[in-house]
């Protein structure tokens, strides 16, 4: 993604482990390992190993581990894209996950500029970052339980769709002061 689109999209800061998108047929696992630089004796030993499994021991959760991220339904909008449950090895929920499944749940994510310029671009050209300053410290728009915004990725504050229609709210509350 770096090398497609820039240094800024890269995922380790946002994605800190391994993740697999697609399961891997027997052909294409075989040939994989071919192509490593393993020892015979290494590949011929996990090969065996594998094979060597009952059907119980692969479901088995210490073998490997499914896991699947859904969107939850939060009390609050502000723990909604942060909400993750873990279900229970052998359970009727477990059961029903055959694959690892990745449902988007992040949300669009503006630095103030950008918040300032969708203001302006909604009809009011006189609001400016000071405005957006003063508006968000007088609302504690910044406390988590609000949903407004969160810490982004470089330590800056960002805001979510749901901040900026508050902004322009709070603009059309103050007639034509911003227009």
């Amino acid at each position: 993604m770096k090398g497609l689109f820039g240094l800024q999209y890269g995922l380790e800061k946002r994605i800190p482990m391994a993740l697999q998108f697609v399961s891997f047929g027997m052909d294409q696992r075989s040939r994989m390992k071919k192509a490593t630089s393993l020892p015979t004796h290494v590949s011929s030993f996990i090969s065996a190993f594998e094979n060597g499994l009952t059907d119980e021991q692969v479901k088995d959760p210490t073998f490997r581990l499914k896991v699947a991220f859904v969107p939850v339904a939060a009390k609050k909008a502000a723990g909604a894209d942060t909400a993750v449950v873990t279900v229970k090895p052998g359970s009727d929920e477990a059961e029903k996950v055959s694959d690892v499944i990745f449902k988007e749940v992040s949300r669009t994510r503006y630095p103030p500029m950008v918040v300032v310029k969708k203001v302006k671009a909604a009809g009011f050209p006189k609001f400016k970052v000071h405005h957006h300053t003063q508006l968000w410290k007088s609302l504690n728009a910044t406390a988590s339980d609000k949903g407004f915004g969160c810490v982004g990725d470089y330590g800056n504050f960002v805001w979510f769709d749901k901040w900026v229609d508050r902004v322009i709210a709070h603009c059309e509350e103050k007639g034509d002061l911003f227009r």
